[in-house]
């Protein structure tokens, strides 16, 4: 390979000195003699006397009193390696596309709904402060979408091209957040390993940054959550030197950051550090308009997804909005594909084919009532069984009798229902 790339015989290089190679014109100038001089390893461009343009790369090697002993070269044609490094960025390039659309399509599988008073005037805000870097602070009840709103002024922000790293830190150990959060140097604590790991801060450098249950952030990692926000700079653990980092914030809450402060539970110079801008996103009782156009919203997934063609009826419409709905936004979304699983039509217009009722005075009357209070002295198991007996008794007198429609309306199979009753002690 080196008589091809340098045009030289075999015979004329095995033996010969590489300063007479030079002197004889076979190549302009060689690496070799370089590393030779300084000791190191040098990179360097010779041009041949056939005109080939080659990239070199010397490395020394040494005996074990630090003499040098001999020097290895590799080379490559110039114009090989330039194709290389253009397929290289053609395959980034690539990359970058496809990470750019995963990370669109995530938001826009996050598709916010708002259609109430309330709500377009806090998205109107929103898009206003979308643009900015201030820090922004959500809260609300669990299950109001504090996540998906996030997630929105990051697809609306300057920075929407950058990274956009969250991290709960309710689901993640104390002893683990901190070095989740700013990184660790190789070896700075048992089970750290021998490599250095950069923490989300740093991840999230140029982009957003968003710290859902932000209350929950233990106090002994406040102050260096606060110093990062302060100065702009990350230590990892067991570093000697900061890192300068450029982070957006967004931080999300159900509690009340205030009282904690007053109870000493979180610090309150870290509390105004983040309610920079608070932003209150309320509950969905509150804003009544939302709850059919997000019912439809989920309901529209659900039918793309697995190709069908359900609609709410009027009376399900009317159920919907008169329910509390505690559990907010999520609570709605799981009773509306917990009804489209249980509803064996298209048209989706009765509670009875919820697995688990919504309450007394929202479901329809012809639900079972099944009185907790009776059974306090035996398992799981056993109540379960119990409560499935009374619904199916229920279901069954409310068709009349007729097994067929009965097990229609249960959204099982004739067979699975007879069975079920000879398991059940029906028969």
């Amino acid at each position: 390979m080196a008589e091809i790339l340098l045009g030289i015989p075999k015979s004329k290089m095995i033996g010969n000195n590489v300063r007479e190679l030079v002197r004889e014109g076979f190549y302009d100038k060689s690496p070799i003699l370089e590393t030779i001089e300084t000791k190191q390893s040098v990179m360097g461009i010779i041009k041949t006397r056939h005109g080939n343009t080659l990239i070199v790369s010397s490395q020394p090697l040494f005996d074990d009193k630090g003499n040098l002993r001999m020097v290895i070269a590799a080379s490559i044609e110039q114009n090989l390696l330039q194709q290389f490094m253009s397929k290289l960025e053609e395959e980034k390039n690539k990359y970058q596309v496809e990470l750019t659309y995963l990370r669109n399509r995530n938001l826009e599988k996050d598709h916010y709904v708002a259609a109430s008073t309330v709500m377009k005037k806090l998205m109107e805000k929103i898009n206003r402060l979308a643009t900015t870097d201030s820090t922004i602070i959500l809260y609300g009840e669990s299950g109001t979408g504090k996540d998906v709103v996030a997630k929105y002024i990051y697809s609306q922000s300057l920075r929407r091209e950058a990274p956009f790293i969250t991290i709960n830190c309710a689901a993640i150990p104390e002893s683990l957040l901190e070095s989740e959060l700013f990184g660790y140097e190789k070896g700075a604590f048992t089970g750290a390993g021998n490599k250095a790991k950069p923490g989300l801060f740093e991840i999230a450098d140029k982009g957003t940054l968003f710290l859902d249950e932000i209350a929950e952030l233990p106090l002994c990692l406040q102050p260096k959550l606060l110093r990062v926000i302060e100065n702009g700079e990350v230590r990892r653990i067991g570093a000697t030197v900061n890192k300068k980092i450029d982070v957006r914030l967004i931080a999300a809450t159900n509690r009340n950051l205030k009282e904690m402060v007053k109870n000493g539970t979180f610090r309150e110079d870290l509390f105004y550090r983040l309610n920079v801008i608070p932003i209150e996103i309320p509950p969905l009782r509150e804003r009544k308009e939302d709850i059919i156009a997000l019912a439809q919203h989920f309901l529209n997934e659900l039918n793309n997804k697995y190709k069908t063609s359900k609609y709410f009826g009027a009376k399900i419409i009317n159920s919907l909005v008169k329910y509390d709905w505690p559990g907010n936004v999520r609570e709605l979304k799981n009773i509306v594909e917990r009804l489209f699983i249980s509803t064996p039509g298209s048209e989706i217009n009765s509670w009875d084919n919820v697995i688990i009722p919504l309450g007394n005075d929202e479901r329809e009357s012809s639900s079972a009532d099944i009185n907790l209070s009776k059974y306090t002295d035996i398992t799981l198991k056993e109540f379960l069984e119990e409560a499935e007996k009374q619904y199916i008794e229920q279901v069954i007198k409310e068709c009349n009798g007729s097994i067929n429609d009965a097990a229609n309306k249960l959204g099982i199979h004739r067979s699975v229902l007879y069975r079920k009753r000879k398991a059940l002690s029906l028969l």
